[in-house]
């Protein structure tokens, strides 16, 4: 049988700034290096130097890497799992992948910037053999995203590219929570109907609880019954610094024991009970955390994630502008100080992503309407999309036949491709679907 090559990309150097000579043609971008297996890459000396946060970038003019072959893959159908893109991997995606493991960055980009695609790549770079010894992590890498269905998608390019499985861990965050918490797994994301399920103030709560519940028990380790027992008790006796009303009315409605309280609510108690959780137990201490999806973590959960024991940095990915609630942070700032991992500017180590891979220009240019002006710059390689089209329905009645009349249509014009219909009541749209002839297809939870 043929010897099986992966297809190794040297690195992509940016262009160079126009007040320096122009870029010769060493410095282009070069072709794949075919690497045979068993062979060990060549560690390039001078990887390229991360672009500092305050720099802007200058998309309209950078170069495109193999841009034939990028178009040709962006236009394919998508499969449940990720597959490797080292062959068109950009600059500004290189750039965020190639960074040693005790480096931290926040990456802050709009849909369709290739976010997950960098985090499931910087966690195959830090672990693959070819990778510098000095960029490597001391221990496993933990790779987080919001559902299992994102474990799934990034599995696929982790066991494409690392050949150890036990190097790594990819979980959803709910996954990761439950375990902590001492719940059956569930993967519901977590349901803050008040924000004191969520807040930075019930872990200081439970930080004052386990330091009471330490002292009474003359240097003992605490059991998580212990810090909760603690912790309701502030209901009768505030700590020293008082307690506000609302938080007395919490602790008050609390159930009596811990154990009730797995069995009253999962996904509203998740939270304290995982922070409980992760202060009374010990973790595997990882040696680099990537958070994807970050934007719709809540601040108990940071402190949850900052308690991990990480030895490494953090890769952080997300997009504010589309946090689904309030209950989360505004800014990457907050984030950034519960972490530890500010620059010298006291401020996250930010890098924005303005090359658009997924979605078409039209598109994000009707999406942008959305953003204030000074965050609509991103920069799309695929210009050849259909405009949006939006339809005014006369009446209520008519929404769903009218909806269901446009997909029929659309899977005609997709061919083999599929059609996704939004909704927020799924439920009546499924019926009209069913009166209609469809039938749900066997992998189809619904």
């Amino acid at each position: 049988f043929p010897t099986p090559k992966l297809q190794v990309p040297k690195a992509p150097r940016q262009p160079a700034p126009s007040s320096t000579k122009p870029v010769d043609e060493e410095q282009a971008p070069s072709e794949p290096a075919t690497l045979k297996s068993g062979e060990s890459a060549p560690i390039h000396t001078e990887l390229p130097k991360a672009t500092p946060a305050t720099t802007p970038r200058k998309q309209e003019s950078e170069v495109i890497r193999a841009p034939e072959l990028l178009q040709r893959r962006l236009a394919a159908p998508k499969s449940i799992a990720m597959s490797s893109v080292l062959s068109t991997l950009q600059p500004d995606q290189y750039e965020a992948i190639v960074q040693p493991a005790s480096f931290s960055s926040v990456l802050q980009g709009h849909p369709g910037t290739g976010k997950t695609v960098i985090g499931a790549h910087r966690a195959a770079y830090l672990l693959n053999a070819w990778t510098p010894q000095e960029s490597k992590p001391r221990s496993h890498v933990v790779l987080l995203g919001p559902t299992i269905e994102y474990v799934r998608h990034v599995q696929g390019v982790l066991r494409e590219l690392v050949d150890d499985s036990t190097q790594y861990i990819v979980r959803s965050i709910p996954s990761l929570l439950e375990e902590l918490a001492g719940l059956p797994q569930s993967n519901i994301p977590t349901q803050s109907k008040s924000l004191q399920n969520v807040d930075l103030g019930l872990a200081r709560l439970i930080d004052q609880a386990l330091r009471n519940a330490k002292a009474n028990l003359s240097g003992e380790p605490p059991t998580d019954e212990d810090v909760y027992a603690e912790l309701r008790w502030f209901a009768s006796e505030p700590p020293e610094d008082g307690l506000d009303r609302e938080w007395f009315h919490y602790l008050r409605e609390l159930p009596d024991t811990i154990k009730e309280l797995r069995k009253k609510g999962a996904s509203h108690y998740r939270s304290l009970l995982a922070y409980i959780g992760v202060m009374t137990n010990r973790t595997p201490d990882p040696g680099h955390i990537i958070v994807d999806e970050a934007q719709d973590v809540h601040p108990i959960e940071w402190e949850i994630l900052g308690r991990l024991g990480n030895m490494g940095g953090w890769t952080i990915l997300g997009d504010l502008n589309q946090r689904r609630t309030d209950h989360t942070f505004g800014s990457w700032d907050e984030v950034a100080h519960i972490l530890a991992i500010e620059n010298e500017n006291d401020e996250a180590p930010l890098t924005v992503l303005e090359n658009g891979y997924r979605s078409t220009e039209q598109i994000i240019k009707f999406a942008n309407q959305l953003l204030p002006a000074r965050e609509r710059k991103i920069f799309s390689l695929q210009k050849d999309g259909s405009q949006p089209i939006v339809r005014r329905i006369p009446s209520a009645s008519n929404l769903y036949s009218m909806s269901l009349a446009e997909a029929e249509e659309l899977t005609v014009e997709t061919g083999s491709g599929s059609v996704a219909v939004i909704t927020v009541f799924p439920g009546e749209f499924q019926k009209v679907l069913v009166k209609n002839g469809w039938v749900a297809g066997a992998t189809d939870p619904s």
